[in-house]
């Protein structure tokens, strides 16, 4: 398991797709800094974090597009099998694609908000005293925002290990992602509340109070389902 896993780590580090979706996340960040510093009344880092972790569309595109990117293109190139063939059983590979995957995603989600709070923070200051309710509320809130992005990750990943298609998978994860943001952010808030795309929109809300434990737990429900479906799929998927 272990190896496989260095052997995905070492695709991600190679993997050009990657290294250009996160420069354009990162480029992404700059310029949101640079429309906050331009704004008419002074973003304060405190307050554009608060902003930053709730662009959940912003996030839909990069984890959709990132996944047809790192999980299809080996369905394409029919090199997956290799991974099987070579004696590894389904499920540590699908294991290894998805540590692999989930990491980068957190380190271009967590760099994301590390760029538009220090550079806001430099130009116009924090905005906020650093209290032990502040530090504590920041980081629930850096962590509901991570784990969401893992939960977004892994939705994304059921559909690749189904669609097996770039642009398929691509256009599936973009698509139904926001079809799930219209059900929760239109429809009922019961309904809304099950979803993870409803607990990525009110973060900012939900940190420090009980209703992340609820978040928690969805998004920990969305990683465990959508994983095992992703494993249950490629576990049927014939190789040849």
């Amino acid at each position: 398991m272990l190896k496989q896993i260095r052997a995905e780590f070492l695709k991600l580090r190679k993997s050009s797709g990657f290294l250009t979706i996160a420069v354009v996340m990162l480029v992404i960040a700059g310029f949101m800094s640079r429309l906050y510093m331009s704004a008419a009344d002074p973003v304060t880092g405190y307050e554009a974090f608060k902003r930053a972790i709730t662009t959940v569309e912003l996030q839909i595109l990069f984890v959709g597009i990132f996944a047809a990117v790192f999980i299809c293109d080996e369905f394409q190139n029919r090199t997956i099998g290799a991974s099987v063939y070579g004696g590894n059983g389904r499920l540590s590979v699908v294991i290894a694609k998805l540590v692999a995957f989930f990491s980068g995603v957190l380190v271009v989600a967590a760099v994301f908000l590390a760029i538009i709070i220090i550079t806001l923070s430099i130009v116009n200051g924090f905005g906020e005293e650093l209290t032990t309710s502040t530090t504590l509320w920041l980081c629930q809130a850096v962590f509901l925002y991570l784990l969401g992005c893992v939960a977004m990750a892994s939705f994304s990943a059921m559909i690749s290990y189904i669609a097996k298609s770039v642009l398929e998978t691509a256009i599936f994860c973009i698509g139904l992602t926001y079809g799930v943001v219209f059900v929760a952010m239109r429809g009922p808030e019961n309904i809304g509340k099950l979803t993870f795309i409803w607990h990525m929109a009110k973060i900012q809300n939900l940190a420090g109070t009980s209703g992340m434990f609820l978040s928690v737990a969805v998004f920990l429900a969305t990683i465990l389902v959508t994983g095992y479906a992703a494993y249950a799929v490629f576990k049927r998927t014939d190789l040849k």
